[in-house]
C-alpha cells in the first residue's frame, strides 16, 4: 500500500533516484519482488554508482533466489566502495550454500 500511494507522487518513468529507492524498498517490505527489483534497477539505470541501489538490489536477487546476480551487485557495489559493510555482508550472505526451494509433493 505504501508503495502505491508513492506512484501517485511519482510521474511514469520517473528520474528522480532517491524516490525510486524508497519506493522499491516498499515493494520488498511486501515480497513484491518483481516491482522492487524493477525500481533498483531503474535507480542504477540512472545512477550507477549507487552503492545503496546496488545493495538493495542484491538483497531482492537473494530473496528471488538469483544468487549469481545478487553476487554481481554486490561485487559491483564494493568496487565503488570497498568499506562498505552493507556490501560486504550481502556478498557474504549471497556466497552461502543455499537449501533448494522445497519441492510441493501434493499434487
Amino acid at each position: 500500500l505504501a508503495a502505491e500511494d508513492m506512484s501517485t507522487f511519482m510521474e511514469k518513468g520517473s528520474r528522480n533516484v532517491k524516490a525510486l529507492i524508497q519506493r522499491g524498498s516498499c515493494y520488498a517490505a511486501d515480497q513484491d519482488w518483481h516491482s522492487a527489483l524493477r525500481d533498483f534497477s531503474d535507480a542504477i539505470r540512472l545512477q550507477p554508482t549507487s552503492v545503496r541501489a546496488l545493495c538493495l538490489r542484491g538483497r531482492t536477487y537473494c530473496c528471488m533466489r538469483k544468487f549469481d546476480s545478487a553476487v554481481n551487485d554486490y561485487e559491483t557495489a564494493l568496487k565503488i566502495d570497498k568499506d562498505s559493510q552493507a556490501a560486504q555482508e550481502g556478498l557474504e550472505d549471497a556466497m552461502k550454500p543455499h537449501n533448494p526451494l522445497p519441492l510441493n509433493t501434493s499434487s
